[in-house]
């Protein structure tokens, strides 16, 4: 993996040290994660994914029945099929339905 990839992508503006080439470099790798490059899994059933996930995407009608990551602590969330929603997910899990959870950088 990169030193790119190894940096906090949320702090691309805080280094001063940074050339805009390497601002460049993460702002593609952001993009590249928001475009779902680095893959995706299919979570179903009722025991709890783990991410990190930077984005949820339901795949028929769902029920999140818990999402826990940056800023998110969600219970009995219903989703209807086709939603996406972004964030910064470390644990998902359904009372019902699927989703599609999209990696983030972090996690390749």
């Amino acid at each position: 993996m990169s030193d790119i990839a190894n940096n906090n992508y949320r702090d691309i503006r805080s280094k001063k040290d940074s050339s805009p080439y390497d601002l460049d470099q993460k702002r593609n790798m952001i993009l590249e994660q928001s475009m779902g490059v680095h893959g995706s899994d299919y979570l179903s059933g009722t025991d709890p994914h783990d991410g990190p996930f930077c984005s949820i995407q339901a795949c028929e009608a769902t029920v999140v029945a818990s999402a826990i990551g940056e800023g998110i602590a969600w219970v009995n969330v219903p989703l209807a099929a086709g939603q996406t929603v972004p964030g910064n997910f470390t644990q998902v899990t359904m009372a019902s339905g699927s989703v599609l959870g999209y990696k983030s950088i972090s996690a390749i």
